[in-house]
């Protein structure tokens, strides 16, 4: 499970979800138990024309996810990843915790390893992590300067951009089934569920006819508060190199940063998977913490935490 990289999955399925286009679903409710949750501040926001189904709102939230990965691009920040092993029983057996610095290199985020089961590195580490950061950077600036190489990688994101959109209505269902508050805020919750019909055609196809999951969308500005995703059978990669688990399960949410823009908060994995010939369980939870506004120049011009995730640096 170790080679399992969250990350990864993460960007899968929020690309699946983001990009849905798919037909217009039922309307939901608001309880009066909902309403009264909400916060003063929550209720005095002014608030777009009432969506009638599901596409109108993934529409409108495809939008701000766009603007967010572009506002991404101008912030820096620290992450701390938790990976627990886990025995047959489900019991802890193995704790590994690295911290990183997350940095933006010609448009590129890079992970700097700073922290090592919350100690700093040793002197023979930290050498390593910057001769690692110094060949990052010169790769990056000569792919920067050829636009040849650039051009090509651009054309190749786009091209299995187009392609996992065009599978998208063929293989979910997505519904509005009903509303909720998150940290104060009216949010819209909208399921996706494989349909039983279709046939998918490559191997990230196979993968979301075997997901269900739901996304919390807020009222106010459309944007994802949180998602929800469970591995609905086994999923394999090769005859034996790898397979996760049915019952794989993923928690992501995102929380407002220097009143502009909506960047993740927490990302939580729990499950079991084969590697090779060794089944193995484990529970991986990342936190995103001190996000810092920069410009071009490298100076910090701004700063804010990511809420509920802990104000320590490391």
């Amino acid at each position: 499970m170790t080679r399992l990289r969250q990350s990864q999955l993460l960007a899968v399925l929020l690309w699946a979800l983001a990009t849905s286009s798919l037909r217009a679903q039922q309307p939901a409710t608001t309880s009066e138990a909902n309403q009264d949750r909400l916060s003063d501040s929550a209720k005095a926001e002014p608030q777009e024309p009432v969506p009638a189904d599901a596409t109108e709102i993934i529409r409108r939230s495809v939008t701000k996810y766009q603007h967010n990965l572009d506002r991404a691009r101008d912030y820096v920040f620290q992450k701390r990843d938790v990976e627990r092993e886990l025995d047959k029983t489900g019991a802890v057996k193995k704790t590994t915790v690295r911290s990183y610095d997350i940095l933006m290199i010609f448009g590129e985020p890079y992970e700097k390893l700073t922290a090592k089961d919350d100690k700093p590195l040793d002197t023979h580490d930290q050498e390593k992590e910057e001769k690692k950061l110094n060949e990052f950077y010169e790769r990056k600036k000569k792919e920067h300067e050829s636009e040849s190489a650039a051009a090509k990688a651009r054309e190749k994101r786009e091209r299995e951009e187009r392609k996992l959109a065009s599978e998208l209505p063929q293989a979910m269902d997505f519904k509005l089934i009903g509303e909720d508050v998150i940290d104060g805020q009216p949010v819209y919750v909208i399921s996706a569920a494989p349909k039983p019909d279709y046939k998918p055609k490559d191997m990230l196809a196979r993968l979301l006819t075997r997901l269900r999951g739901k996304i919390w969308i807020t009222q106010a500005d459309y944007q994802w508060a949180r998602m929800e995703v469970d591995l609905l059978e086994d999923f394999s990669l090769g005859v034996f190199l790898f397979k996760l688990h049915k019952g794989a399960h993923l928690e992501f949410e995102q929380t407002r940063i220097n009143d502009e823009v909506w960047l993740p908060r927490r990302a939580f994995f729990n499950g079991a998977a084969r590697i090779l010939v060794k089944n193995e369980g484990a529970q991986l939870e990342t936190t995103y913490s001190n996000y810092q506004k920069f410009k071009a120049n490298a100076r910090i011009v701004g700063f804010s935490e990511a809420p509920g995730a802990g104000s320590d640096p490391r």
